[in-house]
C-alpha cells in the first residue's frame, strides 16, 4: 500500500481520537511531562525539540504499520461476513 495514501488514511481516522481522561492516563502524562522538563532543564529547548523530532521519524513505521495491519484485518472480517452472508439461503 502506498505510504502517503496510507498516512492521509491514518490522519484522517485518527483526526477524532481524544486523549484518553482516566486518573492512570493523566499521571503518566503527568510522570513524563516531569522528566521531559527535567531533560529540557538540562539539556535545552532545541535539544527537546530535535529528540522529539528524530523520535518521531524513527517510530513513525510503527503507528503505520499498526494502522495498516488493523486496516486489513478489518477488510478481512468485512470479507468473510460479505462471504457467509452471499452463502446464506435467502427467502422465497
Amino acid at each position: 500500500m502506498d505510504r502517503d495514501l496510507l498516512q492521509a488514511l491514518y490522519d484522517f481516522c485518527m483526526d477524532e481520537v481524544r486523549l484518553p481522561q482516566d486518573e492512570g492516563a493523566r499521571a503518566a502524562r503527568q510522570r513524563y511531562q516531569e522528566l521531559e522538563d527535567q531533560i529540557q532543564e538540562a539539556m535545552g529547548l532545541e535539544f527537546v525539540d530535535r529528540l522529539d523530532q528524530v523520535w518521531y521519524e524513527a517510530h513513525r513505521w510503527y503507528d503505520l504499520e499498526t494502522f495498516r495491519q488493523g486496516l486489513c484485518l478489518g477488510v478481512g472480517i468485512m470479507l468473510l461476513a460479505g462471504d457467509h452472508s452471499s452463502n446464506s439461503p435467502s427467502a422465497p
